[in-house]
């Protein structure tokens, strides 16, 4: 049985597609996919600088996994949690950083995301 409500053929678009659907499922703001150098390379928000919470989120996941919201995270996140998971994909580090609640993403979102990655080196 089929999941996706929408899907792309476009790796880029369907990355933003996932990643706004983890959102929804999680209840969080925005959740951005990072690399190790903290570029966007995808992501969903609403009302939340991706590209800030991307550059911050390897910063964040050699520190802890959860960090509160004050001084300038609190500024990038708005006051809100941010929680930032390391996922394997294609040899490399990524990392899946949520503002919100702090809900971690099952197993199934480094596969998708490895999945829809590996169809954009393609």
């Amino acid at each position: 049985m089929e999941r996706r409500s929408r899907r792309s053929p476009n790796p880029s678009v369907a990355l933003g597609y996932y990643l706004e659907s983890l959102a929804a499922q999680h209840a969080w703001t925005a959740a951005a996919l990072a690399d190790d150098d903290g570029l966007l390379l995808g992501g969903a928000s609403r009302h939340i600088d991706l590209e800030a919470v991307a550059a911050v989120a390897p910063l964040v996941a050699r520190e802890a996994s959860a960090t509160a919201p004050d001084g300038f995270l609190g500024l990038v996140t708005r006051g809100q949690p941010l929680s930032v998971w390391s996922v394997d994909v294609q040899g490399g580090r990524m990392h899946l950083a949520a503002v919100g609640p702090t809900v971690e993403p099952t197993a199934e979102a480094e596969r998708a995301i490895s999945r829809i990655l590996a169809e954009r080196a393609a």
